[in-house]
């Protein structure tokens, strides 16, 4: 639509799960995926979906996706709601359930000083241990740290070496990405 004034309004009335269930548009959307899968063969595709259970989510992250990274943070209202999230797309049937990636961030710089050290304080590895549980993951989840020098700044870190921290853990995350999609 064209983003006037009237774009968030029309948007808002939009009945998802009617214009989806009703009007075919599950099978637009998965000829939607073919055709960019056909026409460009893109390693990947990266979707910004909307935080939590939503309609739009839900067809970003139900339909689209092959891959969710549901990032979270560490307290106990984020990790709630991203366990809902997690779950529910777990449940899908398997032709529309992603594999799924948590990632804890902005995880505090305290705890990856200390783990660089080979001692993670106990309030730190044990909430990560808590959390990793809760997902039933075997490893701790992946982690972004808090680095408040990077708020400051718009640019891409990965380009550079300012914050060392930052790029391996983005790089982290980048492998695991690429692992979870070893053919392409």
């Amino acid at each position: 639509g064209k983003k006037d004034q009237k774009y968030n309004h029309d948007l808002a009335q939009i009945n998802w799960p009617v214009l989806y269930d009703n009007n075919e548009s599950g099978k637009f959307v998965e000829a939607w995926k073919k055709n960019i899968e056909q026409k460009y063969a893109p390693d990947y595709v990266l979707v910004d979906s909307r935080t939590g259970l939503t309609d739009v989510g839900g067809i970003c992250t139900g339909h689209l996706a092959d891959l969710v990274v549901l990032l979270s943070g560490l307290n106990r209202q984020n990790v709630d709601g991203i366990k809902i999230v997690f779950d529910t797309l777990r449940a899908l049937p398997p032709e529309h359930a992603p594999d799924l990636l948590p990632v804890l961030t902005p995880v505090p710089s305290g705890i990856y000083k200390e783990k660089k050290k080979g001692e993670i304080s106990m309030a730190g590895s044990s909430k990560l241990a808590e959390i990793a549980t809760r997902f039933g993951i075997a490893n701790s989840p992946l982690t972004i740290p808090y680095e408040p020098y990077a708020a400051l700044y718009e640019r891409l870190y990965v380009l550079t070496n300012n914050f060392p921290l930052l790029n391996e853990s983005y790089n982290n995350l980048l492998q695991a990405i690429v692992n979870a999609n070893p053919d392409g």
